[in-house]
């Protein structure tokens, strides 16, 4: 309890990820990361955050990616909040 809210937390939401395809599933993660980084959307005001990792962030906002983003796209949003709030940074995917 000590470290409660002590620490920033990302959590991933996959419970809605359902697909009969690769294509769907594909798809379903793209939006749930989409609807993630709008949350953070504070992110692209936060001074320690460069034009060129504003121009990143905006193309997950959009769902503008391809699969190889996708899959650096939690590290990427985790090197966000450690530059913004200075702290260690967990993870969590919700199931």
């Amino acid at each position: 309890m000590k470290f409660q809210g002590q620490y920033p937390v990302i959590s991933l939401g996959l419970k809605d990820v359902k697909g009969s395809s690769y294509q769907k599933l594909q798809t379903k993660i793209g939006q749930e990361l989409s609807a993630l980084f709008t949350s953070h959307a504070y992110l692209l005001s936060s001074s320690h955050v460069t034009d060129h990792e504003r121009s990143i962030f905006q193309r997950y906002m959009y769902e503008n990616t391809d699969v190889s983003e996708l899959t650096r796209s939690l590290r990427f949003l985790r090197k966000l909040f450690y530059k913004h709030f200075g702290k260690p940074v967990y993870v969590a995917a919700l199931c």
